[in-house]
């Protein structure tokens, strides 16, 4: 995943930068496609902020958080995006399903009964 970590008002921080690199790292065994995010770390009046942005194909994905501490923020940020994640990739398996003529609850009651 290509990732482009960007500090304003703030001094660069390598340990915040590995840490970013690594919580999106796990979104990779998520997606199909490459994924590219941009994370933007800014302090608002005593609140530290973290903006990331990630796009995968056609997936497009924005998170917003501020915390007392710039991990937690991340981490905030992370949940969120996960969120967004997994709600598109139910969206779309719900409409693949559709597509081919049964709802999802149709699906497994089918499957239950011939197994």
């Amino acid at each position: 995943m290509k990732t482009v970590v960007t500090f304003k008002n703030l001094k660069s921080s390598e340990p915040l930068r590995e840490y970013v690199h690594e919580k999106l790292s796990r979104f990779d065994r998520l997606l199909d496609k490459p994924a590219t995010a941009s994370v933007v770390f800014y302090k608002e009046k005593i609140e530290k902020v973290v903006e990331i942005s990630f796009s995968s194909g056609p997936l497009e994905l924005h998170a917003k958080e501020s915390h007392a501490e710039m991990q937690g923020a991340i981490d905030l940020a992370m949940d969120k995006l996960k969120k967004q994640l997994t709600n598109a990739k139910e969206k779309t398996r719900a409409k693949r399903t559709r597509a081919q003529g049964m709802s999802l609850g149709e699906r497994f009651v089918s499957q239950d009964m011939e197994a």
